[in-house]
């Protein structure tokens, strides 16, 4: 992914909502349940660091749940560290336990706001 790519459609404003994709496409945001109106920030996990979440101070932070660059729990753990209080969403297809994908994320880091986006058809990324 690069570099910070920001959506210029979506500047924040009254109920915009700052997402950081994280390993994501920008066009995938929009199609995304129950965010609401999202002015977003994608970036490659590559690039991924506490200086990238100070700039864009985001109130999401979205990611595959298994994706080619971080694992979420990894992300997760970071998050916990830089002192993160926004959510941290994945997004999946359908999965067979998401219940206890859930409990094993917010069980390893218990001060952040987890909780998985569940799409009809798996994302490509």
């Amino acid at each position: 992914m690069g570099a910070a790519r920001h959506d210029e459609q979506a500047e924040i404003g009254a109920g915009a909502i700052r997402a950081l994709l994280v390993d994501l496409p920008q066009d995938l945001a929009s199609s995304l349940p129950g965010l609401g109106r999202l002015s977003t920030v994608s970036i490659g996990s590559e690039t991924f660091d506490l200086r990238a979440l100070a700039q864009v101070m985001p109130d999401v932070v979205i990611t595959p749940l298994i994706g080619p660059g971080i694992d979420i729990l990894d992300l997760a753990r970071r998050l916990a560290a830089f002192g993160y209080g926004g959510a941290l969403r994945a997004v999946t297809g359908p999965i067979p336990c998401p219940a206890e994908v859930t409990a094993e994320v917010r069980g390893a880091c218990a001060g952040i706001d987890f909780d998985l986006l569940v799409v009809a058809e798996p994302a490509r990324f």
